[in-house]
């Protein structure tokens, strides 16, 4: 189920929604965060930094990111249900 936002998301709404979907998916993959982050080889602050959306990520990271979670890079983007908090 995907939502359709009708208005412009600025730079913080969109960090927010890529990292509450990287955290949404590392929880459904059963990973945690020190092992994600071995995986990324990104440290464990970085990646908190990241899920808390206090952090964006470089254009080349998000397929490795999506790979680490067996998931397609569009699918960090989505804003479903779970994500409505902007």
């Amino acid at each position: 189920y995907m939502v359709v936002i009708e208005k412009q998301l600025t730079n913080e709404e969109l960090m927010k929604i890529f990292g509450g979907n990287v955290q949404k998916y590392r929880i459904q993959r059963n990973l945690t965060q020190q092992r994600l982050a071995e995986i990324l080889n990104c440290s464990i602050v970085f990646l908190s930094m990241l899920e808390n959306g206090h952090y964006g990520v470089q254009f080349k990271n998000i397929a490795q990111l999506a790979n680490a979670l067996h998931i397609e890079p569009y699918q960090l983007f989505e804003i479903d249900e779970s994500l409505k908090r902007l």
